[in-house]
């Protein structure tokens, strides 16, 4: 992306981080990973295939591998239950994010769950060219819909940023452990939640969460809306209101590379083994 970075919530950076680190295979692979079998536009089509099969209530359009791992909202599920069973429809708005060195990829959208609108996200992997592990987040539209509200967006409003679509030039390109830390530190940000940053954000970076824009949006009720990605607490999705909005703070993880601590990983969840965080010191 080149001159906007913008965050879709967490639902949807939980998906994109998929691209560069996500679940038990991966473990944030080295940048020189043995790529798998399934190039990007292999593992797009999988995703297709999967989506098809998913709103058709069809699994047998599914490549799938001879053992299945399936999580909704971090339960162990099988496949034809849950969003499977209740699935009616879907918008045209999917994001699809393709890592060939790991064999993942990832979508971000929204689909209707029994005529109800719900933001949805999904990451598969594949071996083989068949889905041996799908992971899907979903979150339904709230009762009273409030776009100024956190969260009190529509899901079919939802509308990626044009740049997420757009192939960067090699020279332009991020490399690949930096995307892990920056898509870790944002999480570890939101959940210590003390006013220190553990990751980077451009100027004109805009957060969507759950479909409401709440950083940079000079259109907002909420004055903690208009503040950049890394003003406090904007970055934590504005959960106070600060009139003006606070100065940036000063980044956590400053000095050079070599005096910072090294991270650890920890489950997040005892009944979903293929997701995991990296958590600072």
């Amino acid at each position: 992306m080149k001159a906007k970075f913008w965050v879709s919530g967490a639902l949807a950076l939980a998906v994109l981080s998929c691209a560069v680190c996500f679940g038990p295979s991966a473990q944030c692979q080295a940048p020189n990973a043995v790529p798998s079998n399934c190039d990007r536009a292999c593992l797009v089509d999988v995703m297709h295939a999967y989506l098809s099969g998913f709103v058709g209530h069809d699994a047998s359009r599914v490549p799938w591998a001879e053992h299945v791992e399936f999580t909704e909202n971090n339960a162990l599920m099988t496949i034809g239950d849950g969003t499977w069973a209740v699935v009616s429809g879907k918008e045209d708005n999917d994001l699809i994010v393709a890592d060939p060195v790991t064999g993942q990829v990832g979508y971000f959208g929204t689909v209707e769950l029994n005529g109800l609108p719900c933001w949805y996200a999904v990451r598969l992997k594949v071996a083989d060219k068949t889905v041996a592990e799908v992971e899907t987040v979903w979150r339904p539209r709230p009762p009273v819909v409030n776009a100024a509200a956190p969260g009190g967006g529509d899901p079919k409003d939802l509308k990626h940023d044009p740049a997420m679509y757009e192939s960067l030039a090699p020279a332009e390109r991020v490399p690949r452990r930096k995307m892990i830390d920056l898509a870790n530190g944002y999480f570890a940000t939101l959940q210590l939640n003390d006013g220190r940053l553990f990751t980077d954000f451009d100027p004109s970076c805009s957060r969507i969460d759950n479909g409401t824009k709440t950083a940079n949006n000079a259109d907002s009720p909420n004055p903690a809306s208009s503040c950049a990605c890394a003003s406090w607490p904007a970055a934590t999705g504005g959960s106070a209101t600060p009139t003006p909005c606070p100065p940036r703070p000063t980044p956590a993880r400053c000095a050079s590379p070599s005096s910072r601590k090294p991270p650890t990983f920890t489950k997040r969840s005892p009944t979903n083994s293929t997701m995991l965080r990296r958590m600072p010191r």
